[in-house]
């Protein structure tokens, strides 16, 4: 892509997760905080690094994508941009319905941050302990972004819930943030 001129140069940071992906990516705090006071200082230290939110961008897949728009929602300040491919939006709170992070939209004010959202049509039905399909909460999501004001593009790809169909699309919003300057 940066050799077609497709997209600006970029640098991406990748985070590993392990055994503790459910409850670092669910929406937690300590996590956030420490993409947050942690590895973006970390970055900005080892890397010429914008640091205007408008042109940094986090996202993720499945619980990734939540976590990713979580996090640019505690730190507007840091991310402007989302990436969410197949977010687990059907998530909520032990004890809590799901679809929490699109209440929690719906209640606070409006903030600088922008959305590339996808989901796969396939991804209709979960396990009991995967929750529901991902496409209705989605839609949802963005539903509630745009009754906000949210500046939202929202696609949707036939595909299912699997890194396969992600690798190919992460193109898409990759050009949707950082075109490059010689298109």
């Amino acid at each position: 892509m940066l050799a077609d001129h497709r997209i600006a140069p970029i640098i991406v940071v990748f985070v590993a997760n392990g055994s503790k992906r459910m409850q670092e990516l669910a929406a937690n705090p300590d996590f956030a905080d420490f993409v947050a006071d942690e590895l973006m200082p970390w970055v900005r230290q080892r890397y010429a690094v914008t640091s205007s939110p408008t042109k940094t961008a986090i996202g993720g897949s499945s619980h990734g994508a939540l976590m990713g728009t979580f996090v640019a929602l505690r730190y507007p300040q840091l991310f402007g941009n989302v990436i969410s491919q197949s977010a687990s939006h059907w998530w909520g709170p032990d004890g809590e319905d799901g679809e929490w992070l699109a209440r929690t939209v719906a209640t606070i004010g409006k903030l600088p941050v922008r959305f590339y959202m996808e989901v796969g049509v396939y991804e209709t039905d979960r396990s009991a302990d995967q929750g529901p399909g991902q496409v209705w909460p989605n839609r949802h999501f963005r539903d509630v972004l745009r009754a906000k004001g949210y500046d939202v593009d929202y696609r949707e790809f036939a595909g299912a819930h699997e890194y396969l169909n992600w690798r190919g699309t992460i193109s898409d919003a990759l050009m949707h943030f950082f075109p490059s300057r010689s298109h």
